[in-house]
């Protein structure tokens, strides 16, 4: 899964952190209830948060260097995003461990589409 700006465990009420950020948290908890793993890829936006943070035993949360590693409004993050996903295939050794690739929101689904068209895997956007 990919979202530029939102982050499943960032603290309700901080800078941008809502109503998606808890959908997209309790949907990976419901994919692992049918078997799946899910790795979800974010920008790293703060110094205080571990590059790599498990939400469940399946799920994951990676954040990604992309700018600065602070926030930054999701309305600038567009020129981040070619780095962005120069991190992504960085983290995954330029080879695809993944089924599927699922984008959230529009910049989330840049990303997806962007996996898509590099490892010929089937992407969805909501």
């Amino acid at each position: 899964m990919f979202s530029a700006h939102s982050d499943p465990l960032a603290h309700l009420g901080s800078q941008e952190c809502g109503g998606q950020n808890i959908y997209e948290r309790y949907l990976m908890e419901e994919l692992e209830k049918f078997g799946w793993d899910v790795d979800f890829f974010t920008r790293w936006d703060s110094g205080y948060k571990k590059q790599i943070a498990n939400i469940t035993k399946h799920c994951r949360v990676i954040r990604l260097k992309a700018g600065p590693v602070s926030y930054v409004p999701r309305d600038e993050l567009f020129t981040l995003f070619p780095e962005l996903f120069s991190g992504f295939l960085a983290f995954t050794n330029f080879e695809n461990p993944y089924e599927i690739f699922h984008g959230h929101y529009w910049d989330g689904g840049w990303m997806a589409l962007e996996a898509h068209r590099k490892f010929k895997k089937p992407f969805i956007q909501n």
